[in-house]
């Protein structure tokens, strides 16, 4: 039986203000493990991650607004003449 879901193995990860060249082991959606590269652990999943950083607890929060079902109104609104919302105009709002 296994030990941890998943092991990130033969990147760097980074801790703090350091980038460590360790195994990721995790459970769930925790981090279970950092081990000394080569240590090998026990888990479901392996991953290889050779000449890749994974860093722990950085999400992904951007978004794209000229994606359907997302309105420019108040990009629109901006633009001073019909000019400016078709050409880019002065101001550089081009749609």
């Amino acid at each position: 039986m296994a030990d941890y879901d998943v092991g990130f193995r033969g990147g760097r990860v980074f801790v703090g203000r350091d980038l460590l060249e360790v195994d990721l082991y995790t459970e769930g959606e925790s981090i279970a493990l950092l081990s000394r590269r080569g240590e090998r652990q026990n888990a479901k999943r392996a991953i290889d991650v050779t000449g890749k950083i994974i860093l722990p607890g950085i999400i992904d929060l951007h978004a794209h607004t000229r994606d359907p079902g997302y309105r420019l109104w108040s990009f629109r609104l901006r633009c001073r003449s019909r000019r400016d919302s078709q050409s880019g105009g002065r101001r550089g709002y081009g749609f």
